[in-house]
């Protein structure tokens, strides 16, 4: 594959933009399509995440449309063959011509992503206290209530993505991908009663940055008081700004980003058939 001729066939794509990203991914498959004189015309990217394996991701480049259905038979036939049972593309927008053309031929919008920021200081918190919280730390040393965490909180991982589901999961496997890297003297989880009311996983991704990542609640007052108590830590730590990455398909992380004052984000979207 001659990269330098891909360079100058989007050349006129932003290098931002979903066809530049996955045919810089050395684990991606890319797939030419050429003229008559064997001129560059196209080019298919496919693509495949392990943690949600059912699904071949597919992004496609094309000056005329008219390759459009070539390229999405193509997909089918790689999807059939890698024993993948769906299709998925995304992108922020305005989307790609081919993601539009896909739109009209069955794929409709799984999920939208937003990941917005807000300085800390321009949140308002209630004066009241909150009681009840439990730090990583805490809960770790808590069997009972560790072992709560990660039952529910796979559960609910599993069931905002159904569209595209998660590779099968022991609860072990999941306590690997949950805690590493959780803030471990911030406010986790909620109690009331011996049971997890609320929880909000916290990072510092990027210094100085608290981002809200998986959550669950049973009421959304409990969620909105932990997540208080959780920016109540990260201002008394000397943190600046406050972030999350909040999925339309989980209702809690989607009204998490209309709850504090976040900056107005652009929206990623995710689409499949």
């Amino acid at each position: 594959m001659n990269n330098a001729e891909i360079k100058r066939f989007l050349q006129n794509v932003g290098p931002t933009t979903p066809i530049w990203q996955q045919f810089k991914n050395p684990d991606n498959q890319s797939k030419l399509y050429r003229d008559t004189n064997g001129k560059l015309v196209g080019l298919l990217v496919f693509s495949v995440n392990n943690f949600h394996p059912h699904a071949l991701g597919i992004t496609g480049y094309a000056r005329d449309p008219q390759l459009f259905p070539q390229f999405l038979a193509d997909a089918t036939q790689e999807a059939v063959h890698r024993q993948k049972d769906r299709l998925v593309t995304w992108g922020y927008p305005p989307l790609s011509a081919f993601t539009d053309w896909l739109m009209t031929q069955g794929f409709t919008t799984w999920r939208q992503t937003v990941e917005p920021t807000v300085d800390l200081t321009a949140i308002t918190l209630p004066d009241t206290p909150v009681e009840g919280t439990l730090t990583l730390t805490e809960v770790l040393a808590k069997p009972t209530v560790k072992q709560q965490l990660i039952t529910r909180s796979l559960a609910n991982y599993r069931r905002v993505h159904q569209v595209n589901p998660m590779v099968e999961t022991t609860l072990e496997e999941w306590a690997h991908v949950i805690f590493p890297g959780v803030l471990a003297d911030a406010p986790l989880v909620l109690m009331r009663q011996q049971k997890i009311a609320a929880y909000t996983f916290v990072f510092e991704d990027t210094p100085d940055i608290m981002t809200l990542a998986w959550l669950g609640a049973d009421d959304v007052a409990d969620l909105w008081q932990l997540q208080a108590a959780q920016i109540a830590w990260a201002r008394q730590r000397g943190m600046r700004q406050l972030a999350g990455e909040f999925d339309s398909t989980d209702e809690l992380a989607w009204a998490t980003a209309r709850q504090w004052p976040f900056e107005p984000a652009p929206v990623y979207t995710m689409i499949g058939k």
